[in-house]
């Protein structure tokens, strides 16, 4: 999947459901890093244009920010 949206972004950077698979996979993988990355590329892409994020990317954003706010909390103390 990761291989078919990146290929797919190469020719047309502005294609949101490939954004969106490249985040989904990352946090399926449960690499937040990537997913980050990945966001990242997809909100700059959009933003380039004047463009704002679909409901679909929106959620997966959202996902992010709840994992990285879980990640802190669950963090142990000293660690």
């Amino acid at each position: 999947a990761t291989r078919y949206a990146e290929q797919v972004l190469a020719h047309e950077a502005l294609e949101e459901r490939a954004h969106a698979v490249l985040v989904g996979v990352a946090l399926a993988r449960g690499d937040l890093a990537a997913a980050r990355a990945a966001a990242d590329r997809a909100l700059g892409a959009l933003d380039a244009v004047g463009l704002r994020p679909g409901s679909a990317l929106r959620m997966l954003l959202r996902r992010i920010e709840v994992r990285s706010a879980a990640a802190t909390t669950l963090r142990p103390v000293g660690g």
